[in-house]
């Protein structure tokens, strides 16, 4: 898959998605804070037949000294059920000892409470 790095930076769409007022309202709800800061934004383009993403960490990939981080996720364009949008392994982010870290090939199957959402709509 392809990756742009802080489109927010460079593209008024983009900025207005990530400056989002409901966006920061769920962030503050969910960390329980007043004020939110916005670290980056990441656009990611899968292709059909691109393979599936390896189960991973998303706080481990910044320089932050902290667990109180939300990542947010969503398609710009529908998703079917087939089409494999996220799965979630519930509580895996408190898990600092996962087998990621020291190598390919986890599987969180019978670890963690596993969500699989199915179908996405676009935003």
């Amino acid at each position: 898959f392809l990756q742009t790095f802080n489109p927010h930076r460079r593209h008024r769409p983009a900025l207005k998605v990530a400056t989002c007022a409901r966006l920061a309202a769920t962030a503050r709800a969910l960390l329980g804070v007043e004020e939110v800061q916005l670290y980056q934004s990441c656009l990611f383009k899968k292709r059909a037949g691109d393979e599936a993403t390896n189960w991973h960490s998303d706080l481990h990939t910044s320089p932050l000294d902290t667990n109180d981080f939300v990542t947010c996720w969503f398609p710009l364009h529908d998703l079917e059920a087939d089409s494999t949008g996220l799965c979630y392994a519930t509580g895996s982010h408190r898990d600092l000892a996962l087998p990621m870290w020291y190598g390919q090939g986890f599987d969180a199957d019978g670890r963690y409470e596993l969500e699989d959402h199915g179908a996405y709509q676009a935003g």
